[in-house]
């Protein structure tokens, strides 16, 4: 049996999916996690998913073409702000990726995984700002920057669900209490949290399209490591 389907957007015709403006979803306190699987298409700059627009500052995960990095950033208010972003290059020659960016409130450390390897480590950061835009998956807020390729099984959670190196599941992730938002993309836009953050789907041209990803829907991988919330 095959990988479930992932949705497939085109930069070209400023697709995105939109969740709408999710208080839940400011990661304006406690610990977190935002996670997913991708397939870069194109060596441009690009959002993945955020709760931020220029205006109204707030979180990020973003490709940036000059570095060939992925980057999270997050603002505590209007001018402050911290990131952390990958040491290993994200090209669209990769294949599929699973990038994971934690954290812990306790501690204030911002971490960035890439394919389940610990990539940098942020110190002293802050909860994001509370803003009134929607959260965009596949463009920033404004909305510009769209995303070129497939995005798969998005995931936010109120826990740190990494806390070293780890093997990325080959399954859907599984909703669990801590699960703030899940979407499989396997056909549709539906948020399986339960929390009823459904997206609707954003274009100026074409129609919504999904496509092979890169993981499989079904299988859950059970005992999971000790140092693992998935």
């Amino acid at each position: 049996m095959g990988n479930a389907q992932g949705i497939d957007l085109n930069s070209g015709q400023s697709q995105y999916v939109e969740i709408g403006d999710k208080p839940a979803l400011d990661l304006n306190s406690g610990s977190y996690t935002v996670e997913l699987f991708t397939k870069l298409e194109t060596d441009i700059v690009e959002y993945l998913i955020g709760k931020r627009s220029v205006g109204d500052k707030g979180w990020a995960l973003y490709r940036d073409s000059s570095s060939d990095d992925l980057i999270f950033v997050v603002h505590s208010d209007a001018l402050t702000y911290k990131q952390v972003q990958t040491t290993t290059t994200c090209k669209p020659d990769d294949g599929c990726l699973h990038i994971a960016v934690t954290y812990n409130s306790d501690t204030q450390d911002l971490m960035i995984y890439r394919n389940g390897v610990w990539q940098a480590t942020t110190a002293s950061a802050l909860n994001a700002m509370l803003n009134n835009v929607p959260v965009t998956i596949g463009a920033s807020g404004a909305p510009h920057a769209y995303f070129n390729g497939i995005i798969q099984c998005v995931r936010i959670s109120d826990i740190v669900r990494y806390t070293e190196n780890f093997t990325p599941p080959v399954y859907f992730f599984k909703n669990d209490a801590n699960t703030l938002g899940l979407w499989y993309f396997d056909g549709d836009l539906t948020d399986q949290s339960g929390n009823e953050f459904d997206g609707i789907f954003q274009t100026n041209g074409g129609s919504e399209t999904y496509i092979e990803g890169c993981i499989a829907a079904t299988g859950i991988i059970s005992p999971f490591p000790s140092h693992l919330n998935v």
